[in-house]
């Protein structure tokens, strides 16, 4: 158990410059979970969050990461 918080904790601060990339990479699995953890949606309607997410996330890499 050691050697894997050792392992962690190593690799956390390697990577720590490039933390807030990773974790914009998976902002938008984090949003989509969240939302599913408030609201039950059936099959079309998920597939219209997931579509409607996804686009936002690309327009806000596109527009808004460059400032």
């Amino acid at each position: 158990m050691k050697m894997i918080k050792l392992v962690f904790l190593s690799t956390l601060l390697f990577s720590s410059c490039s933390m807030m990339k990773i974790g914009y990479s998976i902002a938008d699995w984090y949003i989509k979970k969240e939302i599913l953890s408030y609201v039950k949606l059936y099959s079309g309607q998920q597939k219209v969050l997931e579509k409607k997410l996804d686009d936002y996330m690309v327009w806000h890499r596109k527009n808004m990461l460059p400032r």
